[in-house]
């Protein structure tokens, strides 16, 4: 199975969909109000979403993706803000990897791609609305 995201995909075993508006983890709660304060230029709770991907069954692996659909913020002088929250998002992750996947200024997308995200993290995302796949 792939998890198809900005017409890119992300191959897994199965995958779950939140709206940031259904998403109740603290941290990543406060990782968006430190998006929407540095980086305004539209996300909101409605276009930006959480995808954690279970990568494996045995041992089980979950990586997750913080994407906005309406992110107007791809100049030179907004990078230092776009590393202020991978550097955030790197500490969900149980190695500190981060990645910035996609910056689509034309399509106004955004794609973090965090791996290995403990499992306690993922089992609380994976009890949250959303939509499976």
């Amino acid at each position: 199975m792939k998890a198809k995201v900005c017409n890119l995909n992300f191959p897994c075993e199965k995958y779950k969909k939140i709206p940031m508006r259904q998403v109740k983890h603290r941290e990543l709660k406060h990782i968006f109000g430190l998006f929407q304060k540095l980086l305004p230029d539209h996300p909101n709770k409605d276009n930006t979403f959480i995808y954690v991907l279970q990568k494996a069954k045995m041992p089980v692996e979950f990586d997750m993706l913080f994407v906005c659909n309406h992110f107007e913020h791809d100049h030179k002088s907004e990078i230092p803000a776009i590393l202020t929250i991978m550097e955030e998002l790197s500490e969900l992750s149980r190695n500190g990897d981060c990645h910035l996947t996609l910056l689509n200024g034309n399509g106004e997308n955004v794609i973090f791609e965090i791996y290995e995200i403990s499992l306690r993290m993922a089992k609380s995302l994976w009890k949250t609305g959303g939509k499976y796949e």
